[in-house]
C-alpha cells in the first residue's frame, strides 16, 4: 500500500453563530455554537508505484456544518480585548469514491481550528 501524502484538503466554512458570555469583569469565558454550510476541495495526488498506477484527481462539495467551541476574552481597556477561541467544526461532507479514481470513501471530514486576536469595541 501507499503510504505518505495521498492528498490535500482544502474546507471553508461559513456559520453563523451564537456566544454565551458569562459576565465576570474583565476576564469574559463564552461558549460558542454555531450552524451553516461547508464548501470544500480534495485533490487527490498521484500514486505512480501502486499496480494500476493511481491517477491525480480532484473532487469538491458542500454540506451542513456546525460548530462549537470555547474562548475568551480579556479586556485590557475600555475599547481593546485580548481573545483566544478553539472551535470544533462538523460536517456532513464526505468523499465520494464514485466521483474519482480513488477507491476509498472519506468521510468525517471534522477539523478543529484555533483563533486569538486583539478586538476593538466602539
Amino acid at each position: 500500500p501507499a503510504q505518505g501524502k495521498f492528498a490535500e484538503y482544502r474546507p471553508q466554512t461559513v456559520t453563523a453563530n451564537v456566544k454565551l458570555f458569562l459576565p465576570s469583569g474583565s476576564f469574559q469565558p463564552y461558549l460558542l455554537a454555531g450552524a451553516g454550510i461547508s464548501f470544500w476541495e480534495i485533490d487527490l495526488l498521484p500514486f505512480p508505484g501502486e499496480v494500476p498506477p493511481i491517477p491525480a484527481s480532484q473532487s469538491s462539495g458542500q454540506g451542513f456544518s456546525g460548530r462549537a467551541g470555547l474562548g475568551f476574552n480579556i479586556h485590557v481597556s475600555e475599547h481593546i480585548a485580548l481573545n483566544a477561541e478553539a472551535t470544533a467544526v462538523f460536517n456532513t461532507s464526505s468523499l465520494d469514491p464514485t466521483e474519482t479514481d480513488f477507491d476509498q470513501s472519506i468521510g468525517n471530514l471534522y477539523y478543529v481550528a484555533f483563533r486569538a486576536g486583539l478586538p476593538y469595541r466602539f
